[in-house]
Order: C-alpha cells, then sequence, then structure tokens
C-alpha cells in the first residue's frame, strides 16, 4: 500500500461523543473506542509527517522509520501502529480498509447520539466491553447488584441489513443487536435455529444478528438462580454451565482466527448433539474471519 494513498485516505480524529448520562455505559464504551481511535490515528499521522520529512531528506531516516518502510513494502501492519491498535491477521492494505471502517462506525453511532440499530461487534477494539455495558446497563435499570445478573444471547433470523430499531429494546431494555460473528468448524442451519455439521468446502459464515440482554437472577433456597432457560452466563468471560444432558453448546468467541489468548466471551448456541462433539470439533466463532481473495 502506497504511502500517498494512506496520506489521503487516513480519517480525522473523531470528535468524542456528548450529551447523554455520564453513568450511561454505553456512552462510555463509545467514549473509550473514540479515545482508543484517535491514539492509533495520531501514530499513524506522526509517522507519515516523520516520513515524508525524512524521504525528503529534510530529517534523518531512523531505524524505526526504515521498519515502517520495510512493513509497507511487504504489506504488513508496522509494528508501531500493530502495538496501539487491535489484533489482526490481516495485511496492511486490508487492515487500513478495516480502521477506516472502524472509524465510520464509530462516527455513526456518535452522531446518532444511541447504538445503532444492529453493531458490529467487530469493528470494536474492545469488542468484550460490549457484553459488560449490557450487563451493567440492566443493573443499573433495575436497582440490581452486578452480581445477580448475567448474560442471554438469542440468534435472531435475521441478517444484519434487514433490522431495525424496534427490533429489540422496546421500553429502554437493556438488549444490543451485534453482527459481524463468523463461525467456524460448525454450520448454523437457520432453518431449525440449530448447528450442524460442515457441507463440503464450507467457508466460515456470518451468522445472522444475534441478541445480547441482560437478565436478572431470582434467589432460591439461599442461591441466585437464572430465571432464563436459554443461554445465560454468570458472566460475559465465562462460560455457562448447561447440563451435560441439554443440547446447548456455549460456543467461545474470538477476535480473529489466531484464538489463542484473543478469547472474548461465550455464546450459547442451540444443537442436536451434545456440548462434547463441537468441543472436538473446534466450533468457534471469530469476528475478523479474513481471508484474502
Amino acid at each position: 500500500m502506497a504511502l500517498d494513498e494512506i496520506q489521503e485516505r487516513l480519517p480525522r480524529a473523531l470528535e468524542q461523543a456528548e450529551g447523554g448520562e455520564e453513568e450511561d455505559p454505553f456512552r462510555q464504551l463509545l467514549s473509550r473506542e473514540i479515545a482508543h481511535v484517535n491514539n492509533l490515528l495520531r501514530r499513524i499521522a506522526e509517522t507519515l509527517q516523520d516520513l515524508e520529512v525524512a524521504l525528503e531528506g529534510l530529517g534523518r531516516l531512523t531505524r524505526s522509520l526504515d521498519a515502517v518502510i520495510e512493513s509497507m513494502c511487504l504489506d504488513s501492519v508496522p509494528r508501531e501502529w500493530a502495538a496501539v491498535a487491535w489484533p489482526s491477521c490481516r495485511p496492511l492494505g486490508a487492515w487500513f480498509n478495516d480502521l477506516v471502517a472502524r472509524c465510520e462506525m464509530l462516527e455513526e453511532w456518535r452522531k446518532r447520539g444511541r447504538l445503532p440499530a444492529v453493531l458490529w461487534l467487530g469493528g470494536l477494539s474492545y469488542p468484550q466491553s460490549l457484553p459488560a455495558a449490557v450487563l451493567l446497563h440492566h443493573a443499573l435499570a433495575n436497582n440490581l447488584p452486578l452480581h445477580q445478573v448475567s448474560l442471554q444471547t438469542e440468534v435472531t433470523r435475521k441478517l444484519p441489513e434487514d433490522c431495525r430499531e424496534d427490533d429489540v429494546g422496546p421500553g429502554g431494555k437493556p438488549e444490543v443487536l451485534v453482527h459481524g460473528l463468523f463461525l467456524e468448524n460448525a454450520r448454523w442451519e437457520a432453518r431449525t435455529g440449530r448447528l450442524e455439521d460442515l457441507l463440503p468446502a464450507h467457508t466460515p459464515a456470518e451468522m445472522p444478528a444475534i441478541i445480547l440482554r441482560g437478565q436478572a437472577h431470582v434467589q432460591v433456597d439461599g442461591s441466585a438462580k437464572d430465571v432464563s432457560a436459554v443461554g445465560a452466563a454468570s458472566s460475559p468471560f465465562l462460560s455457562p454451565a448447561p447440563a451435560k444432558t441439554s443440547n446447548l453448546f456455549p460456543c467461545p468467541v474470538y477476535r480473529t482466527q489466531a484464538r489463542g489468548t484473543e478469547f472474548v466471551f461465550h455464546l450459547t448456541l442451540k444443537s442436536f448433539d451434545g456440548e462434547g462433539k463441537w468441543v472436538e470439533a473446534g466450533a468457534a466463532m471469530v469476528l475478523d474471519a479474513f481471508t484474502p481473495s
């Protein structure tokens, strides 16, 4: 990717979110996301300026700048940019396109002053913060301690482009529609609403829009029990614990196909088979299933 192309397409720093309640978890999430992206944009702009000066012979070409040039020639993300960005397996060109799309998503969210009808989960620098914000919003709205709230997930039958603002959240309920999750090593059958075996030559496919909602516990015999029947977790970062006889799979969600330490949260899926089958198959969802064209 050429230097002048990056300079021309680099987004301007985003304005911080204004209005709304200071304690609103979603507003705090947006502010944090904008601050993170602005820090990255500032780092890129400073690097490009230093490069331009050095290439014109008006400044010194340091080792770090030389490393940036080498990375750009190899279509890889310069290390000093990646250090303040997010985990990614993309080459530089696709990574930069992803950066531009993230900025557009955050700017639209800021201008609206409220969550989009369906939120691109993979477009967040801190995607694990969204389930946490859903839980906190539910706890604050219902005057509940946070440990008495769990996360419930539900896969809809709608594609992201078919979602409307009144699909979830009527009456201010803490529900959020998300998209941009890609299922690997399993197949989602929309007709039955369950996991099924892969078909030949199947590639990771984007899931339909998914609802994240907070769910309160009720006290039974002195212990907290979830009032929902399906899809609840004790926290957004821990696996739900379906009964061994149930056909529920706590599907792990990772940022990229590298998986490893890039875990985000668990999302409960229905299945015709037990949990063990999908664990052995390595079924999981990723937020960035980039495949070179």
